[in-house]
């Protein structure tokens, strides 16, 4: 049962993220626009950029040739699904900027949840920073006894009558 709450717990967030098919009514330069403003800038935060830039940005992000031209690769990638969550919260209007400064992170485990083995936890941890890590450039390494990035601790709730 609690490995069950544990799993459930890590993979959550994982699950919820459903995929968003980007929205295919629209043509050429508008459906680009569109994509842009949904998922990075909103119209709001979005300073004038123009049609090459954001296009080059978009290239860029996705690490396809940079022409700042609408092509039929650039135009297959952004019609592909993806999670609804704007990429915002990750990257500036420069994709150099990431809100992590390193790209190697370190979590420590502090205690472990009561009637699991550290090997059962410690093997869904890494299972779980695997997902992270295929996905993100991101490298998530596991410490002992020092400092780290993420700290995972797991708590009994009691409540007294």
């Amino acid at each position: 049962m609690l490995l069950a709450i544990l799993r459930a717990t890590l993979f959550l967030p994982w699950c919820l993220a459903l995929p968003v098919p980007p929205t295919t009514d629209l043509k050429g330069w508008e459906f680009v626009k569109d994509y842009f403003h949904r998922f990075f800038v909103t119209k709001k935060e979005s300073p004038l950029l123009t049609q090459g830039e954001q296009l080059r940005f978009l290239q860029q992000f996705f690490r396809l040739n940079v022409t700042g031209l609408l092509d039929k690769q650039t135009l297959a990638v952004l019609r592909q699904p993806r999670c609804g969550v704007p990429d915002v919260a990750s990257y500036s209007v420069s994709p150099e900027s990431l809100k992590w400064n390193e790209q190697i992170l370190t979590y420590r485990i502090i205690n472990y949840p009561y009637g699991l083995k550290r090997s059962t936890v410690k093997s869904i941890m890494r299972a779980a920073v695997s997902i992270w890590s295929s996905v993100t450039p991101l490298v998530f390494e596991e410490v002992e006894n020092q400092d780290a990035n993420i700290k995972m601790s797991f708590w009994a709730l009691g409540f007294c009558i």
